[in-house]
């Protein structure tokens, strides 16, 4: 009983997150560097969903995402010459 109750518990959440989540829109760019956005590499903040170039990206956005989303900050990109 305990297995399936687990069981349960696990496909409800993995079903609500495919029903809940916002698609990513083909060339999004990722808030912090620029950098085209990657599916596998989302965030969620106040109800929306963020997609990001890289995990570190992610981490730098936690630290303030209001000065992101405003524009107000931008990593530089230490790729692109």
């Amino acid at each position: 009983m305990k297995k399936f109750f687990l069981s349960f518990l696990a496909f409800l959440f993995i079903f609500t997150s495919l029903v809940f989540a916002q698609p990513m829109e083909k060339g999004q760019l990722c808030p912090v560097s620029g950098d085209k956005a990657k599916s596998g590499f989302s965030y969620d903040y106040k109800g929306k969903t963020y997609y990001f170039c890289c995990a570190h990206c992610i981490k730098d956005f936690k630290k303030n995402p209001e000065g992101f989303i405003s524009g107000k900050l931008k990593e530089p990109n230490m790729m692109k010459s």
